[in-house]
């Protein structure tokens, strides 16, 4: 259930000090205009229409149709451009985009206590974004990514190449416009396995990436559901 987000009291830990050594981007269908986005910032704008026009090496393929609905319905609105972002490797090619990462509330495990010193094994931690840094966006099979240059450096000992499990995934919160709803600028909130019913995604990280795994969730229209 995504309901609107209430400001508490919480451990918090902002997310930086990206490392960008290796790059793998991907596109993220955006509800901006190329206008709107070349006045904000993000480059590398293609239309939609530029996708479904010329050569059929660059006709949009069944996942980049499958992205646009997952979009579309949860938005609801239509798709207006796409962008590239980094990502981390193994990211589907092209992605819908929810809307900003705004926190992860995670239960750590002690690799997350060993990735931000002060945690404690157990104890909900919330991890912060500013607008910008990371986009929560999912994928065409309603699966949720985590994208942006918001590599970390890992500490000493984590080994290269391995997929290390941060904690189970209690909330995640993200703001965007959604035009079939409030229709402005809001922070949402969804708890994963609201009242027990289910199984919540595992934070997990690899090589400085984080990305979720598992959890019985869904991306629909009324937002991200289970």
């Amino acid at each position: 259930m995504n309901t609107q987000r209430a400001d508490v009291a919480q451990h918090t830990t902002r997310v930086v000090n990206p490392a960008r050594d290796e790059r793998h981007r991907v596109r993220v269908i955006n509800p901006f205009s190329a206008a709107d986005l070349l006045l904000h910032g993000p480059a590398a704008l293609l239309s939609w229409a530029e996708l479904r026009k010329g050569s059929k090496r660059r006709n949009p393929d069944a996942e980049t149709e499958a992205a646009v609905k997952v979009f579309e319905d949860f938005q609801g609105r239509a798709m207006k451009s796409m962008h590239e972002h980094e990502a981390r490797p193994g990211t589907p090619g092209t992605v819908a985009q929810l809307g900003d990462l705004v926190e992860l509330n995670v239960t750590p495990t002690s690799y997350f206590a060993r990735m931000f010193p002060g945690s404690r094994i157990g104890d909900p931690r919330v991890l912060s974004y500013e607008p910008g840094e990371a986009l929560l966006c999912a994928d065409a099979n309603e699966r949720l990514h985590i994208v942006g240059a918001c590599r970390l450096q890992m500490p000493i000992g984590f080994r290269a190449a391995h997929s290390y499990p941060l904690g189970s995934v209690n909330s995640v919160a993200y703001g965007t416009t959604k035009a079939h709803m409030e229709g402005k600028p809001e922070t949402y909130e969804h708890e994963f396995a609201e009242h027990g019913v289910g199984k919540r995604p595992m934070l997990c990280i690899r090589d400085g990436w984080l990305f979720l795994v598992g959890g019985t969730y869904k991306v629909k229209g009324a937002g991200i559901v289970g």
